[in-house]
């Protein structure tokens, strides 16, 4: 059962490689050399083996969607476009308020 898994294409798509009690399950790496995480950012394995998921910024910064569509930051399960909070808030505030205060 286990090289059925590994010759389907939801194995290479998805990363539903391993045979587990009857079913192509997902493994850390599987969801790894799957073709989701690379071209999406699913490169974590799901709680329970259900799927691969995008777990972190981490998983979009190697991906596709972020060298093509600089989608590096992870919300809510996906890639989309912008900047870890934490950096993004910081510099956004300090620029406005630089040249509000040396303006005559």
């Amino acid at each position: 059962m286990i090289d059925g898994c590994r010759m389907t294409e939801k194995c290479q798509e998805f990363g539903y490689c391993l045979a587990h009690e009857g079913y192509c399950r997902a493994s850390d790496a599987s969801c790894r050399a799957s073709l989701r995480c690379q071209m999406g950012g699913y490169c974590s394995v799901q709680k329970g083996a259900i799927g691969c998921m995008v777990a972190g910024d981490d998983d979009c910064k190697g991906s596709d969607a972020c060298k093509v569509g600089l989608k590096c930051v992870e919300h809510n399960g996906r890639c989309v476009r912008g900047e870890p909070a934490a950096e993004g808030a910081a510099g956004a505030e300090a620029a406005p308020d630089a040249p509000a205060e040396t303006a005559p």
